[in-house]
């Protein structure tokens, strides 16, 4: 829809059967045209009646999408899901990754004054939130409208969830009895004067919460690490797990919440002000969002800093760079000066237990490796020595964008529009800073059940200690505590759910799709064709202008793949926030998934490198190497020079999960 009327048509009349009459042919292009138009009008799908005669394309009637939405069925989306679930999930990360939407939802419903008989009452929809299909995790999207509809003007809010998540196929929703019965109530003048109250007082006190969730978080960690993991008992272990949950997440883990909250808000709010009072963005609001969300001063830009100036420093220090260059971290760390030492203890004290693709919980992190962090030390000293990329992200700039844009306005509508702004600036900053916590939260669960796993292989219950990622979490609790049934059948479901999990990495479901509850998506007949695709260009949504012409490395787990190299354009699925650290050395970013608001789009714009997202199949359709014009203002990709023969890259099999338990060497059976 964010294309022009004529390239949209002149794109669908080369796609046409060419048997077709050329008058239906272009009629059934203006169709599709005018189908869009149509849709941005009324913001939201249409069922269009429409007939073709002689005298061309006539629109009959139009009315929003109803029959989506059945009894029995069931709107699966993971559109922003995947840039933190990108690959399918090992069974305990989905019993963990479960656990915490339902914590989360249950605690904002508190946030608003909910008692816990009402909160029961919406019990078999706050625990269905996030559903799995394929092995990925989904949002169960009806249910997220149903709870949005137990508050006023949910409709409105429902919107403001596409906008967040990124939802490119909303649909016209009508609550069941349950919200429907919730929201008649929250209808009532004194109701709906709590929960705007109640907003405004989560509004003004957003950032103080955040500062506690993080203060608390790291006053929690050091009591949950007084006694060292390796030397508690397996009667123990599984207990702090649960700790960890019921003494901070039930209690502290709202405040995310808050944040999550205003993300809902003020973007959408923001956008809404953008397509009602500047016409030139109105078919295409995101453009203008682009220049106006830069100059963020994100936490997450931290850890990019830290390595920075690591790597300045060690660059003149002949000794320490030689020890450096040489792989012999462990001489390199014990040498460390004073000030340095401080540095590299900071950044694992408050990112070490972050990884690259850090939500899947498999993955090791920093702290379990840290030679993951002095590869990029090094990489970030090439990327120094070499010519520096002038930083496009500024406030400044966004502060010059927004008062071009305003500057015909009243000035009332000049100074609201401006408060939304700093208002979407802030809810930004505060969602970063406490998914960093979240972060640190699952690689603190990591290293606690790695334990657990070294104690059931003991026992001879798993032949390596990360096979207990493919245990649920419930499963281990019985295992330790003498109740799991038939215990000698475990290699067995390990061995099912291996094979299964190899199965389900061998294709990419859609990103949205409709099911009747109880059933689940089904992959293709055939394995899918990964072949590189012969075009000239792929297109996308570009969410970070400039333009760069650079070699094309397709990275899917910078764990084994390490060969990004300054100014290289990355390709992947999807980043996480434990991603950040490449971001200063790739030139450029195209990604399959995500959209303005995800992770990779934010850092992106805070790094200045020209970023397009939304480019289906990019990981299959490039070739690893090839030089690519990225042009970020337009969303194209356009291919220049492809390799005479591809250099080994990451294959897709790395997309499977395989659990690896930080050591830098192979595993060894118990």
């Amino acid at each position: 829809a964010c294309r022009t009327a004529s390239s949209t048509e002149a794109a669908l009349s080369a796609i046409l059967p060419t048997a077709l009459p050329p008058s239906l042919q272009t009629a059934l292009a203006q169709l599709a045209v005018q189908a869009l138009r149509a849709e941005i009008v009324f913001d939201c799908p249409l069922d269009i009646e429409f007939c073709i005669d002689a005298s061309g394309l006539w629109l009959l009637q139009a009315r929003p999408v109803t029959a989506l939405q059945a009894k029995e069925q069931m709107v699966w989306t993971n559109v922003n899901m995947a840039e933190n679930f990108p690959h399918p999930v090992a069974p305990f990360t989905w019993s963990i990754v479960d656990r915490f939407y339902t914590y989360y939802m249950t605690n904002i419903l508190r946030l608003f004054g909910w008692r816990e008989a009402e909160i029961n009452k919406a019990a078999p929809i706050v625990a269905c939130l996030t559903g799995v299909q394929g092995g990925r995790i989904y949002y169960n999207i009806n249910n997220w409208y149903e709870i949005l509809h137990f508050f006023p003007a949910g409709s409105h809010l429902q919107k403001f969830l596409d906008n967040y998540i990124g939802q490119s196929v909303p649909f016209a929703f009508q609550p069941g009895e349950v919200a429907a019965r919730i929201g008649k109530k929250a209808d009532g003048p004194l109701a709906q004067a709590l929960v705007w109250a109640r907003l405004l007082w989560l509004h003004v006190r957003g950032k103080q919460h955040l500062n506690l969730f993080e203060k608390r978080f790291y006053e929690h960690r050091a009591t949950w690490r007084s006694k060292p993991y390796k030397g508690m008992s397996l009667s123990e272990l599984p207990g702090k797990i649960e700790e960890l949950f019921t003494g901070f997440v039930d209690r502290y883990y709202y405040s995310q919440g808050i944040a999550d909250i205003m993300v809902l808000i003020f973007p959408g709010l923001l956008k809404l002000l953008i397509k009602r009072w500047l016409p030139q963005y109105r078919d295409n609001p995101d453009a203008a969002a682009i220049g106006l969300f830069q100059g963020l001063d994100i936490k997450s830009t931290e850890p990019a800093r830290i390595i920075t100036t690591l790597a300045h420093t060690l660059a003149g220090l002949p000794h320490l760079q030689g020890l450096l260059e040489a792989g012999e971290f462990a001489a390199l760390e014990a040498a460390l000066p004073a000030p340095e030492r401080a540095l590299f203890d900071r950044y694992m004290a408050h990112f070490g237990a972050r990884c690259y693709h850090e939500c899947m919980i498999v993955y090791p992190t920093f702290e379990e490796r840290t030679d993951l962090f002095w590869d990029l030390v090094k990489k970030y000293q090439v990327m120094l020595a070499g010519p520096q990329r002038v930083k496009s992200g500024s406030e400044q700039q966004s502060s010059d964008f927004q008062r071009e844009m305003v500057k015909h306005l009243p000035w009332h509508q000049r100074l609201l529009f401006g408060m939304v702004l700093k208002k979407a600036f802030g809810a930004i900053a505060l969602r970063e800073q406490g998914r960093i916590i979240r972060s640190l939260l699952f690689g603190e669960i990591r290293l606690i059940v790695l334990e657990i796993g070294e104690h059931l292989c003991r026992l001879g219950h798993l032949q390596q200690r990360d096979e207990v990622f493919y245990l649920l979490r419930r499963e281990i609790d019985d295992l330790a505590n003498g109740k799991f049934l038939l215990p000698e059948t475990i290699p067995a479901i390990i061995a099912a759910r291996k094979q299964a999990l190899a199965q389900q990495a061998e294709f990419d479901p859609p990103e949205f799709f409709l099911l009747e509850r109880g059933r689940y998506y089904q992959p293709p007949a055939q394995a899918e064709e990964h072949a590189p695709d012969d075009g000239k260009s792929l297109r996308g949504v570009p969410v970070s202008n400039g333009i760069v012409r650079a070699r094309v490395r397709i990275i899917l787990d910078p764990i084994a793949d390490n060969r990004l190299a300054a100014g290289d354009i990355l390709v992947t699925r999807s980043t996480d926030p434990g991603w950040t650290p490449l971001f200063m050395i790739a030139g450029g970013l195209i990604l399959e998934r995500g959209g303005l608001l995800s992770h990779g789009a934010i850092v992106a714009r805070e790094f200045g490198i020209p970023a397009v997202v939304g480019v289906e199949g990019a990981v299959r359709k490039l070739v690893d190497g090839e030089i690519v014009t990225l042009n970020a203002d337009t969303g194209e990709i356009r291919r220049e020079v492809r390799p005479e023969s591809s250099p080994e890259s990451s294959s897709e099999s790395s997309s499977e999960f395989r659990p690896d338990t930080g050591a830098q060497h192979e595993e060894t059976p118990c």
